[in-house]
């Protein structure tokens, strides 16, 4: 499959589907797509970035060796809302290395304290904040208070993704 030509085809979820399944477990041809993800431009890129999500999400053990480079890209300037929202969103349903750890969280409190962020990037950055966190217990205070900070001033979907992690917080 020649990656570049079928997700410049279209837009849809059949193309992202079919991404997902040429990828299947193969890290060679996941290698491939996070590349484009992170590093590529136009409209290839933008749809490789839900490739990468939906690929990650079937077998997250292929993201292993890229963390770095999905954390590099998340921390560049500049990078395009569709990137920023696909990365992060991968990174909250799995546990990130500690080597990268600190730098996923710092960009991601970055993200969650920007009002100016998209509301998708805000929210996916508190479920990031939050796993690592349960990991980190010394996040924890830090998480409730940016959290307990922009409670009153975010979206309804802010307000919502934060009023359960804080209740969670709270509780553990």
């Amino acid at each position: 499959m020649d990656l570049i030509k079928t997700l410049d085809s279209a837009h849809s979820r059949a193309v992202t589907d079919r991404v997902v399944h040429w990828v299947g477990k193969s890290p060679k041809r996941f290698a491939e797509l996070v590349a484009l993800a992170v590093t590529g431009n136009g409209a290839a890129a933008s749809r490789a970035c839900w490739a990468l999500t939906n690929s990650a999400e079937v077998n997250p053990h292929l993201l292993e060796p890229h963390f770095k480079a999905l954390v590099n890209a998340l921390g560049k300037a500049g990078q395009s809302e569709e990137r920023k929202r696909s990365i992060v969103r991968t990174l909250q349903f799995v546990d990130i290395p500690k080597s990268q750890q600190g730098k996923a969280a710092t960009i991601c409190f970055g993200f969650v304290n920007d009002p100016g962020e998209a509301i998708a990037v805000r929210c996916f950055s508190i479920s990031v904040l939050e796993r690592l966190a349960n990991q980190n217990p010394g996040l924890r205070h830090e998480l409730r208070l940016v959290l307990e900070d922009h409670l009153n001033y975010g979206s309804s979907g802010f307000r919502s993704r934060a009023s359960r992690v804080l209740k969670r917080l709270r509780q553990g």
